[in-house]
């Protein structure tokens, strides 16, 4: 089998090569000057307290992949059904009056609520990279509002997953992550170009519906009328 040249592909799809993270200038190697005997305890102990910081951010990303996981679930439910009628909204606990999917995207809602906020790996230098849901999403809401919810976490996720990464490629090229927040700061935005493409991220933020119409049902439309207009 041939093998597969990711950058071609990576570039077929929009994304960039950017090479190794560059480490600022005026950043030495901690271990500079010190005897051989020195430098390997001190490469050892920079590689330990680099790898704890960046298992930080990798214990939070993969938390944020099952939220990711339900916030998926629930866009595919709400691509095929309606949201945000005044239906949904003055009888949201009837659940023998909805449908499965309705029911099931509450469930998902209200399994989100306690996940809504995820913790970080608590380092200070890291608290660009909090997940967090600004809202949750709702059968109450409409399918684009409930999307941009969606697309705004995927996108936390992403430049959390894009820092863990770089500082990885950081650590593997130099020994330790001194300067890498600086180089960070420099370098994210090409460095998500060339993770994701274009835009630096896959999320589609997006003002319209993608789910259809919701169907007409006389009788309940006559009594969502006669509530609204008492």
């Amino acid at each position: 089998m041939a093998d597969i040249n990711y950058d071609e592909l990576a570039a077929l799809h929009g994304a960039i090569n950017v090479g190794a993270p560059q480490k600022p200038a005026n950043i030495k190697d901690p271990w500079e000057g010190y005897s051989p005997k020195n430098a390997d305890a001190s490469r050892i102990r920079e590689s330990e307290q680099a790898q704890k910081r960046i298992d930080g951010i990798r214990q939070m990303t993969t938390k944020g992949e099952d939220i990711l996981t339900e916030l998926d679930r629930f866009g595919q439910l709400n691509r095929t059904v309606s949201t945000g009628s005044a239906w949904e909204n003055l009888t949201p606990s009837w659940k023998l009056l909805h449908g499965a999917e309705i029911n099931e995207m509450r469930k998902i809602q209200e399994k989100l609520g306690p996940m809504q906020r995820t913790a970080g790996s608590g380092s200070s230098s890291d608290r660009d990279v909090q997940l967090y849901l600004n809202s949750l999403p709702s059968v109450e809401d409409k399918g684009n509002v409930n999307k941009n919810i969606r697309e705004g976490y995927k996108k936390q996720y992403e430049y959390a997953t894009g820092k863990a990464t770089f500082l990885e490629n950081y650590l593997s090229e130099y020994g330790h992550l001194r300067g890498a927040d600086t180089a960070w700061s420099k370098q994210k935005d090409t460095f998500l170009k060339q993770q994701y493409g274009p835009t630096g991220t896959t999320a589609k933020f997006s003002n319209g519906n993608p789910a259809p119409a919701p169907a007409v049902n006389p009788d309940i439309d006559a009594l969502v009328n006669s509530y609204l207009n008492k």
